[in-house]
């Protein structure tokens, strides 16, 4: 049976509960730019940059999802919501966007598989994707760069998320 047909299955029998909203939970943490970057040189500030902390705090991300376990949730998302070449290159981070997403998708596996070994109940990961781009988004007057993004670069960064190539160790 393939994921899709597993989770069908299981809607049929009961309502599936998705996990809550990584941001809000690691805004909760009070974090400093330290926190975000951890060891990494980047020259841009990093406060904010969530998708980063899958790489600097594991454990936060990790805690989060465990919370999300707790509270019931079948289906536990990535936190990986902005791990694409467009948006973090937001934070000079595009070159990081491949470990995010390994990390995203290793640490909630590992929490779905400790949560599943401790009380049989079968849950899922989903991988998360959100908009291109925070600064297209929300922080700039024009569109101007909003409407430099094309299609073209929009499936490149989705390729680079796709669930094989993050699969991968």
């Amino acid at each position: 049976m393939t994921i899709a047909a597993e989770i069908r299955a299981a809607a049929a029998q009961r309502i599936l509960i998705k996990d809550g909203a990584y941001g809000t939970q690691i805004q909760a943490e009070r974090l400093q730019e330290a926190d975000y970057r951890g060891e990494f040189a980047l020259n841009h500030d990093q406060k904010g940059n969530n998708d980063l902390l899958n790489l600097t705090r594991p454990g936060i991300v990790a805690g989060i999802a465990r919370r999300f376990v707790a509270a019931g949730a079948d289906i536990l998302a990535t936190n990986s919501f902005n791990a694409t070449r467009i948006s973090q290159s937001d934070y000079g981070a595009e070159h990081l966007v491949g470990d995010i997403n390994r990390a995203a998708a290793r640490i909630i596996r590992e929490v779905v598989g400790e949560a599943t070994a401790a009380d049989g109940r079968k849950r899922w990961v989903a991988g998360a994707i959100g908009p291109t781009a925070p600064a297209t988004q929300r922080f700039l007057p024009s569109t101007a760069v909003a409407s430099s993004i094309t299609p073209r670069m929009i499936r490149a960064a989705a390729r680079l998320m796709s669930p094989t190539r993050c699969s991968q160790p």
